[in-house]
């Protein structure tokens, strides 16, 4: 701080920022009659302003540095109310080639737990299709490449000759064609989340400031995408059924009503299913909810294993189910539901032999959009009448409205 201060030029007024103020930095501020005062880290350690009399702001640092705060600057606002990881992922690309002027692809590596197993992997790029840059796995081994590396020390490296280079995996490189970059940890809370890897045209190695500045820029994508993926997690507890796993009634009501929207809009077909477990309540009553529960669960996970990924199941309530099937005639949805029928049936459930039909089975009731009703609550009561006659005509069937 005191060679700092003695070397400003004096022929301005002066403000330092400093990240943390400190009785000593503040009393070499005050006795060369300087300003001083604290800002976010976000604005780095300290920087000195130079405000001349047109109150115009020089900067006594790096253009690249400058432009990469001020990048920095506007990411982290942005992040502020982010909520979908591919769009933030975007910000953060065109924010790093600001960062870095000289950058070419930049890859973004994931940690991945499954079990003992620990892997880095490639998650999204810019410069790179995606598909390309999700070939890269490695287990989380410093020995086995610099990304590995990289993730464990958390320090950054730089090299310009990534061919010639001990700690580079020679796979990776020879499959990437990346032969200069640098590489940064992405930590929050002294946790590893992934390795940003980035191009750089390998004319020179890039400053310490240059480098800190891509390191810290790294950790505030850490926490924006923590914080995504946090909001995500919650977001989806809400609108999901925790026993079965399965959208709760409320999601089920709005994306139903969204469904008959769109299909009305492209006059496409929507078919919506209604599902009961025969008898559920006697077999509640003698084997007790936790038993119950198991099945409430088996029958969900069958009835998710039976539909398209473009399909909506949730829990209506109780022991009944709903399933949107988008795009799909009534006839096509009879099949569907006779499938589903036919494998919820075929499945042995605890206790089953003693139920009123020896097994455990589903009634269901199918009803067509636009064909049974134009509307959301009166398609509902089609599919529901439906599934009042399976029942009355002796369970275990499918009917249509």
């Amino acid at each position: 701080m005191k060679r700092l201060v003695k070397n400003v030029i004096t022929d301005y007024p002066v403000v330092i920022l400093v990240a943390t103020l400190s009785l000593f930095s503040i009393f070499c501020a005050v006795k060369s009659g300087l300003a001083i005062m604290a800002v976010p880290v976000l604005l780095l350690t300290s920087l000195l302003f130079f405000i001349d009399k047109r109150q115009k702001v020089k900067l006594v640092i790096s253009q690249n540095l400058y432009r990469g705060l001020l990048s920095a600057n506007e990411v982290a606002q942005s992040f502020a109310i982010a909520t979908e990881t591919e769009e933030t992922l975007e910000t953060i690309f065109l924010a790093l080639k600001e960062i870095l002027p000289s950058s070419k692809r930049i890859l973004l590596f994931w940690i991945k737990q499954e079990g003992w197993k620990k892997t880095i992997e490639g998650r999204a790029a810019f410069g790179m299709e995606s598909s390309e840059i999700k070939k890269f796995v490695f287990l989380l081994d410093e020995k086995l490449g610099i990304v590995p590396r990289v993730a464990i020390t958390r320090n950054s490296f730089e090299t310009l000759d990534a061919k010639n280079d001990y700690y580079c995996d020679q796979n990776f490189v020879e499959q990437s064609k990346i032969f200069a970059f640098i590489a940064t940890p992405i930590t929050v809370a002294q946790k590893t989340l992934g390795v940003f890897l980035i191009e750089t045209d390998g004319e020179k190695i890039h400053t310490e400031s240059e480098i800190k500045m891509f390191s810290f820029f790294a950790n505030e994508v850490g926490i924006a995408l923590e914080n995504i993926r946090l909001y995500n997690e919650v977001e989806l507890l809400s609108v999901t059924d925790g026993l079965t796993g399965l959208y709760n009634h409320r999601h089920f009501q709005k994306i139903l009503g969204d469904d008959l929207n769109r299909s009305s809009r492209y006059k496409h077909s929507l078919s919506l299913l209604m599902l009961d477990i025969d008898f559920f309540k006697d077999y509640n009553d003698t084997f007790g909810h936790p038993t119950g529960d198991a099945v409430l669960a088996a029958v969900a996970r069958i009835i998710q294993i039976n539909i398209r990924n473009t399909d909506f199941a949730a829990r209506y309530g109780g022991e009944e189910f709903c399933m949107i099937l988008t795009e799909t005639e009534k006839s096509g949805a009879l099949l569907k539901a006779e499938e589903i029928r036919r494998r919820i049936e075929e499945n042995q459930f605890l206790n089953e032999k003693k139920q009123p039909t020896k097994n455990l089975t589903v009634s269901i009731g199918v009803a067509g959009f636009p064909e049974d009703a134009i509307s959301k609550e009166a398609l509902i009561k089609k599919a529901d009448e439906a599934l009042y006659r399976s029942k009355k005509e002796g369970r275990n069937r499918v009917s249509g409205a």
